[in-house]
């Protein structure tokens, strides 16, 4: 494990930029003559107090230097985070709530053959299934747009025919599933691409 120190330069070398690199090297040499000046190396206590005044300026300089420059790399580092994290997470958890509010709603009032169709999926426990994209199926569609299923495949190509779906867990939770045998109505009204094989006679 690196010392502490050597953490704290390596910190400190990413966020400050040249100016900010130049002063702070500035600065640690004129610390290292004030430390050395002060153990009574001879060579550094024979400067005159005029010429290690300046020093001591331009070292203070240095310093502030380092200052306004971590201080500006602070700030681009906090409004980077705040503009690629904060909001990007803020927006989607205000969409996602935006989105759990129509669902329900829609849940509530929107046309049987959507309801036969969500609870045609309880039953056969396909909370996730691959079916035609949007585009592909009107009644697939329509549950996307009334945000009762979610597309579960964002880097799907655009000309893709089949995608996979999801049932958010707010609309399986509030879906009472049917066993199959009770599904004799859905003839015609669940899209036969979600219609299971051994299903496909009977219904």
């Amino acid at each position: 494990m690196p010392p502490v120190h050597a953490n704290l330069i390596e910190f400190l070398a990413k966020m400050i930029g040249v100016t900010g690199r130049v002063g702070l090297a500035v600065a640690l040499t004129v610390s290292l003559i004030a430390i050395l000046r002060g153990r009574n190396v001879e060579a550094l206590t024979s400067i005159d107090e005029s010429t290690y005044g300046i020093i001591v300026a331009v070292g203070i300089f240095g310093a502030c230097l380092v200052a306004v420059d971590f201080m500006i790399a602070l700030w681009n580092a906090v409004k980077y985070s705040f503009v690629h994290f904060v909001i990007p997470h803020w927006a989607d958890k205000k969409e996602r709530r935006q989105n759990r509010e129509t669902a329900l709603k829609n849940l509530k009032t929107t046309d049987e053959d959507i309801i036969i169709t969500l609870r045609y999926l309880k039953a056969r426990k396909r909370k996730r299934f691959l079916a035609p994209a949007p585009g592909f199926d009107y009644s697939l569609r329509r549950l996307v747009q009334f945000r009762l299923i979610e597309i579960d495949d964002p880097n799907y190509p655009p000309g893709a025919r089949e995608i996979h779906y999801s049932v958010p867990d707010y609309v399986w939770d509030e879906i009472e599933p049917v066993a199959p045998e009770d599904l004799s109505s859905a003839k015609g009204i669940v899209p036969s691409s979600l219609i299971d094989n051994d299903l496909q006679d009977y219904l």
